[in-house]
């Protein structure tokens, strides 16, 4: 992206692939209301804007074919955008064993596609957070590594993660979506 770009797409270019790349943006500058775009990689063309961006919405992460996942201001929820631009379905809940835990996507997906979330949660030392996966087809909760924050899956075979001030690799298998050792 040039700086013109990522100026038309706002503060945050969440997404960028060889294709395009996906922001949040004021639907005109200095406006309260909010989009959802697109600009292509290679430059020369302004913003297409996907759809209007709700103000129940929170963070969200861009998937392999260019749907958008948004979870709902309350971190409860989760809704796909479709690509298209076309209507989603109504928010769905996080299920799995961390249900009432507070959800977030990162910008990072796991090999198989399953996008990694920030996970709020109340364990043996109180509340603390957690890096989970999202099974797309049944909307369950996969812990992943507790007391961690911000992941990423390395071409390695292995989970880069931060716990605290320090940053951690360990083996790890995408098919059991678990890290080990």
């Amino acid at each position: 992206l040039n700086p013109a770009q990522a100026r038309a797409l706002g503060k945050i270019v969440t997404a960028m692939d060889a294709v395009a790349g996906t922001g949040v943006a004021p639907v005109v500058s200095g406006a309260s209301q909010m989009r959802l775009a697109r600009t292509p990689a290679e430059g020369g063309e302004a913003p297409v804007t996907v759809r209007r961006w709700d103000e129940r919405w929170g963070n969200w992460t861009v998937l392999v074919g260019g749907d958008v996942l948004v979870s709902t201001v309350g971190g409860d929820k989760y809704l796909r955008l479709p690509a298209d631009g076309s209507e989603p379905q109504a928010p769905r809940p996080f299920e799995g064993d961390l249900a009432g835990s507070f959800f977030g996507f990162q910008n990072r997906l796991l090999p198989d596609g399953s996008p990694l979330l920030r996970v709020s949660h109340y364990g043996a030392r109180g509340y603390q957070d957690a890096v989970a996966a999202l099974d797309l087809a049944s909307g369950r909760v996969h812990l992943v590594v507790d007391d961690a924050n911000t992941a990423a899956a390395l071409p390695s075979g292995q989970l880069l993660f931060g716990r605290g001030s320090a940053l951690l690799v360990a083996p790890f298998s995408g098919s059991r979506r678990a890290v080990s050792g």
